[in-house]
């Protein structure tokens, strides 16, 4: 029933969407998927449009994922229990008119956290299926993977550099109702992988963007994208490991007035592995609704939080928070 209500809600807003289009395209929501099991392999979503040439964007994100998951299969075992923090400082500069480029450098912690008993008690609240998280003891930290050739066990608190990336965006197609683009960047092995702080190998994505814009009418924008990410290793020595993986997604925003902002967003990409536990075999769904703030014409803020409507392929919850400063 819940998996049939979220999905009749992102219907409605996708087919409202193609509806109406904006001037000036919105960015979506910067939403990550922070599961240690290689979730962190993919570029955030961005729009098609370029920053004015000789213009710069400086964005800071905050994010908070609470993880629980058990799974065992015949030869293998996951647990996931804690908390990972990541704070991303990316700097935006336009080359050109149609090109810019950006750099992204994240601190990740990884760490008992505290928000355990209140994800149970909200699930309780609605009625949902809480794990096993009552048979465990709250707010501990401990990630681990168990096959016949591998083993790994972290349960000391973590912090450090994350992956750092580099990435380009060139505007391949500009009108006053759709911009499209293309994107690519490489993502460096700079996070210690052992400490869940990095992938443990370079990822190379490619990707197409595109982003509908109109004016005076209701104030909706919309913006979906779609690409592909290349890992040059396997995760953590996996030999069943899907190394080209596809992502996508899609957003919608509202202009609730001059300042506000409502937006919901869907991101989905490729499995991990051909495997029988879920967050390494299954495609990953997130759902994100969030609202956004119009300080002024340099400074935007956005809230939200992202749920894991493909449960158990990304974190239970992530909160994030979004500060976006441009200038010239």
């Amino acid at each position: 029933m819940r998996r049939l209500v979220v999905s009749i809600i992102f219907l409605a807003a996708v087919f409202t969407a193609v509806r109406f289009n904006d001037a000036v395209a919105e960015e979506p929501l910067y939403i990550q998927n922070l599961s240690p099991a290689g979730g962190m392999s993919f570029p955030a979503p961005r729009s098609a449009v370029v920053l004015e040439k000789g213009s710069n964007m400086i964005l800071l994100n905050t994010s908070l994922a609470n993880h629980f998951v058990i799974q065992e299969s015949e030869n293998e075992r996951l647990f996931l229990d804690g908390q990972t923090t990541k704070i991303t400082m990316e700097w935006r500069r336009s080359l050109t008119d149609k090109l810019d480029v950006s750099l992204s450098i994240p601190m990740i912690s990884q760490n008992n956290g505290f928000l355990d008993s209140e994800i149970s008690n909200w699930h309780n609240f609605w009625g949902l299926p809480d794990g096993d998280r009552q048979y465990f003891q709250s707010d501990e930290l401990s990630y681990s993977y168990q096959t016949p050739s591998i083993n790994l066990d972290f349960s000391s608190p973590r912090t450090g550099v994350g992956d750092i990336a580099l990435f380009s965006n060139y505007l391949a197609y500009s009108s006053s109702v759709l911009k499209a683009s293309f994107s690519s960047g490489i993502m460096f092995s700079s996070g210690e992988s052992d400490s869940f702080l990095g992938v443990g190998s370079e990822q190379i994505s490619f990707a197409a963007h595109l982003s509908g814009l109109n004016q005076n009418i209701n104030g909706f924008e919309w913006n979906l994208h779609a690409g592909y990410t290349y890992s040059t290793s396997d995760w953590f020595a996996m030999k069943n490991t899907e190394r080209l993986r596809w992502f996508s997604g899609v957003s919608l925003t509202k202009k609730i007035s001059e300042r506000f902002s409502a937006l919901i967003q869907l991101d989905a990409h490729h499995r991990l592995a051909n495997n029988a536990i879920k967050p390494l075999g299954r495609l990953a769904a997130i759902l994100s609704l969030g609202l956004r703030y119009k300080v002024s014409d340099k400074w935007i803020f956005d809230i939200s939080f992202s749920e894991d409507i493909k449960v158990e392929s990304a974190p239970d919850i992530t909160f994030n928070g979004t500060l976006r400063y441009s200038w010239k």
